[in-house]
């Protein structure tokens, strides 16, 4: 980074924490990381901060912070203040960025090797400015992600996706770690088999032209649902539980008059994996009992 760059980051870096009401310059704190075991991954899906799940993320520091590398598939933050959907609430953007950049921290304090998706509410705020500025190219002299943005504060924080060798294609819906193929596909369907079915077909379809790695496991986020499913070929298909409050500000859509859905399965995920080989046998979801507005310790 050359002097000038360093000048505009910091420049950019104490208007960003002047707008979140954090002191400038910053001090992230001193790594906490524990000894490492080689090969386990922990997975958090759909956190969709400021409605993380307290009593999961306190599970998963407590009993899996030796994991080498921690995996989140995506919506990290919810950002209910630049939906497009009506809103019963307020929520100020200023305290949503502030949740995610210390969820941020804390996973980079924690864990040696922090990997994050793109989900499709970590895009809310960029389609809000696509949707609310008249003059489109304009948006080049704005952030191509804020979740991009407030992950440059820290080194062992990688943003993820899928990025199609010699093009400018990059896609942030899906990401390959060894033969885990996680995805964030926007794919709603009553089965679980049916959500699950789309994906792996689609990614088939699209093999070639996107370049995909042979995978033997699908783990698909967004569906805030626990599935999984071992074929005799050797092959496990998983939805993953969402690590989410959900009885959060993010979620009152759930309880509204029209009586659809399911409630959400509440968790996160260990999988074990050696040389890009995923033991699908001891990779598995843990999920939380949800009761009268709590959740409950496992």
């Amino acid at each position: 980074m050359t002097k000038q760059q360093k000048r505009r980051w910091d420049e950019d870096g104490r208007n960003l924490f002047e707008f979140m009401g954090l002191p400038w310059p910053y001090r992230r704190p001193k790594q906490a990381w524990k000894r490492a075991e080689d090969g386990k991954i922990l997975t958090l899906a759909d956190p969709h901060e400021p409605c993380a799940n307290e009593v999961v993320m306190l599970h998963a520091w407590k009993y899996h912070r030796d994991a080498r590398t921690v995996i989140v598939t995506g919506d990290l933050g919810d950002y209910y203040s630049r939906s497009r959907f009506r809103k019963r609430k307020h929520v100020a953007f200023r305290d949503e960025l502030v949740a995610v950049f210390n969820r941020l921290e804390w996973l980079a304090t924690n864990w040696l090797d922090v990997r994050v998706m793109i989900g499709n509410h970590d895009d809310r705020p960029e389609k809000y400015m696509t949707d609310n500025v008249p003059d489109a190219e304009s948006l080049i002299m704005t952030e191509r992600n804020m979740l991009d943005r407030l992950a440059g504060f820290f080194d062992n924080v990688q943003i993820v996706g899928h990025q199609v060798p010699g093009t400018a294609v990059n896609i942030t819906h899906i990401y390959q770690h060894g033969d885990i193929l996680f995805t964030h596909g926007e794919v709603s369907l009553k089965q679980d088999s049916g959500i699950l079915t789309r994906i792996d077909d689609y990614a088939k379809a699209w093999n070639s032209h996107l370049d995909l790695k042979p995978w033997r496991v699908l783990a698909q986020s967004h569906n805030h649902r626990e599935s999984s499913k071992a074929s005799s070929r050797g092959k496990k298909w998983m939805l993953l539980p969402t690590c989410s409050d959900p009885y959060g500000t993010s979620f009152d859509y759930i309880y509204t008059p029209r009586m659809m859905g399911t409630p959400p399965d509440v968790g996160f995920s260990i999988f074990w994996q050696f040389g890009g080989v995923t033991d699908i046998n001891e990779s598995r979801s843990f999920v939380f009992p949800v009761v009268g507005g709590r959740t409950m310790p496992i």
